[in-house]
């Protein structure tokens, strides 16, 4: 079995569509990873860009990449292993 790891997920999405958040966390949910940290914010330019910190295997990581990019307003996902700055640290 592979072990899960720390994800960092980031998504641009275009258009003003309130439920595309409500598609982004159920598309997590129904991957089957936990979600530690998630944020929405709107940068200059009209995208919105999602982040989110996930722990998952690597299979998980890469099916929730391919299925967030599958999404309607979404055109931009990069999801990668996140650095653990606590670990780099010690």
């Amino acid at each position: 079995m592979t072990s899960s790891g720390v994800y960092a997920v980031s998504v641009v999405l275009v258009g003003s569509d309130r439920a595309a958040l409500l598609a982004l966390v159920s598309t997590l949910h129904r991957r089957g990873v936990d979600v530690l940290e998630a944020d929405l914010s709107r940068p200059a330019g009209g995208r919105r860009v999602f982040n989110a910190t996930i722990a998952a295997t690597p299979r998980q990581a890469s099916s929730v990449e391919a299925s967030l990019g599958q999404l309607i307003d979404v055109v931009e996902v990069v999801a990668c292993k996140a650095i653990d700055a606590r670990r780099r640290a010690a």
